[in-house]
């Protein structure tokens, strides 16, 4: 029964692939917009098929994990800030100690997860190890590796990575869609206007403090990366960031692009 289950899946499987395929070659050429709504699709019918056969009758024989990087330092800063970028013992965009235990313990899990896929010790052909080529990503390949390996390897793993330009499977998350775009763009237009002019008083105490030039919600993100990395690592902050970071509309701006990605409005871009 689970074979015909099986064989049954994979024949449905190879069908859809062959009709999105066309899909997606019909909606190049006649709108655009159509092609992102596809790939979506393809996503949840896949998730959809997995389901579909029992876990307690199938023996696990392969797996892919994708994880992000561990906790970093902050991407940038704002002008008046007192803690510049030799204020991080590795810079800016780089891995810290804690997000190198982040990914140590991540390790730790797989290990556990995944224990009867992998040897004890390191075996080329069990894994393959990929990373975007940035310091941050590779770093926490290496960290995540120590965990997943523990001290019983001896030797480094090969961490694989290519030029940005060229890593179509990690990092091409820009490539354009223009429906994304067209809701993107509508969406943060009127919530970000809502939030400015409200909050006009408090956008212009930040201006005055950060030295940011016309603080909107839009503009302020550097302010609160830096500020959230800042904060959790201990660093002794000015006491207005403090009535900055506790007020009600800074509360809007961390909550704003979970409302603008949600995946409602991406997953509907067929109209």
């Amino acid at each position: 029964m689970i074979n015909d289950e099986v064989d049954f899946i994979s024949t449905l499987k190879e069908l859809f692939v062959k009709q999105v395929r066309k899909r997606q070659q019909h909606n190049s050429s006649t709108n655009p917009m159509k092609t992102c709504e596809a790939i979506i699709f393809t996503a949840h019918f896949t998730f959809a098929l997995i389901q579909c056969v029992g876990s307690s009758e199938l023996k696990l024989i392969f797996t892919q994990v994708l994880y992000r990087h561990g906790e970093r330092t902050p991407l940038s800063t704002y002008p008046n800030d007192p803690y510049k970028e030799d204020a991080w013992p590795n810079g800016f965009k780089q891995l810290t100690v804690e997000g190198c235990r982040q990914q140590y313990e991540l390790g730790n899990f797989l290990r556990r997860k995944y224990s009867k896929l992998l040897s004890k010790s390191y075996k080329s052909h069990e894994i393959y190890v990929r990373s975007t080529n940035t310091s941050r990503t590779l770093a926490s390949a290496a960290c995540n590796l120590a965990g997943l390996y523990r001290n019983f390897q001896p030797e480094p793993i090969p961490i694989h990575t290519v030029p940005e330009e060229e890593d179509f499977v990690l990092l091409r998350t820009g490539l354009p869609c223009p429906g994304y775009d067209l809701a993107f763009k509508k969406d943060s237009r009127k919530v970000f206007s809502k939030i400015d002019e409200a909050n006009e008083d408090f956008f212009k105490f930040v201006s005055k403090m950060s030295g940011i030039r016309d603080a909107s919600t839009k503009s302020i993100g550097r302010l609160v990366g830096a500020l959230e990395r800042e904060i959790r690592n201990n660093f002794i902050m000015p006491d207005w960031i403090f009535a900055v970071w506790w007020d009600p509309t800074m509360g809007k701006y961390r909550t704003v692009y979970e409302m603008l990605y949600d995946i409602n409005s991406v997953s509907s871009l067929e109209h």
